[in-house]
């Protein structure tokens, strides 16, 4: 369908045979699944029993970090960045418009279609499974499902925070690898913020975080396939295609400082 729309604005794939690895290997799907269910089986029970016990000050940490896993601010800047370098563009005479507003333009682009495209899914599996979240686990337990019970107490699986959190920060981490690790790492943080404040089951943040970044990986590789922000690297994996910054080292420094003088 992507396909279709794209090469009617005259957009053409440039390597339709290139995939990234972690869609065509089945290996990552099942290590999600694996992990989901260990965390079902060993862990939702005892963060289930401890549900509303953390401490006060991890609960208020909690409470304050987990809002960043909210799309709806993501959304809305990532928004207005893209309309607003929309209309930058347009106002450029003849394609002269600066290679910083349509990285920008790209990368609002990249980062909303990312969030939404894995919210929506998190929304329509969240309310089809109809887990009950923590807080009904004395009554009952672990194995509770309502379908479509259209209640928010019973949409405890994929945590839509951790979802939210890891479409966003993977994709960050493909936009600036410099920073990947500690972005992931923050994103991770979301999950069990999640956790700490009684919304959710560790199996529904690993479900989240793995779903979440499922999307930011397809999406940047939808993008590479038509050359837009992103192109492949020899591996099959996007990365970005503008130029990273060089930091010119100590030794260099001194070198051309001796030069000068």
């Amino acid at each position: 369908m992507m396909d279709t729309l794209l090469a009617t604005c005259g957009v053409r794939p440039r390597s339709p045979e290139t995939r990234c690895q972690a869609l065509v290997s089945p290996l990552y799907h099942f290590c999600c699944l694996n992990l989901i269910f260990i965390a079902f089986a060993l862990f939702d029970t005892c963060v289930g029993a401890a549900a509303g016990r953390f401490p006060t000050l991890a609960i208020e940490f909690g409470r304050t970090f987990t809002h960043v896993g909210k799309s709806g601010w993501i959304l809305l800047i990532a928004g207005y960045v893209f309309f607003a370098g929309l209309a930058t563009l347009k106002q450029s005479a003849a394609g002269k418009a600066p290679e910083a507003a349509r990285l920008l333009t790209a990368a609002a682009a990249y980062i909303f279609v990312t969030v939404a495209l894995s919210g929506l899914t998190a929304n329509v599996l969240k309310r089809a499974i109809g887990r009950a979240r923590p807080q009904f686990f004395e009554e009952q337990g672990i194995f509770s499902f309502s379908p479509f019970a259209n209640s928010a107490a019973y949409e405890s699986f994929p945590s839509g925070h951790a979802t939210t959190a890891a479409a966003l920060f993977v994709a960050l981490g493909f936009l600036v690898p410099q920073l990947r690790v500690p972005l992931l790492i923050a994103g991770i943080w979301i999950g069990l913020a999640r956790v700490i404040v009684g919304a959710h089951y560790p199996s529904d943040v690993i479900a989240g975080l793995a779903l979440g970044a499922w999307f930011a990986v397809a999406v940047a590789t939808q993008f590479a396939r038509y050359g837009i922000l992103f192109t492949f690297n020899g591996a099959g994996w996007p990365e970005p295609r503008y130029p990273h910054t060089t930091i010119p080292q100590p030794q260099a420094i001194g070198t051309l400082s001796t030069d000068r003088a």
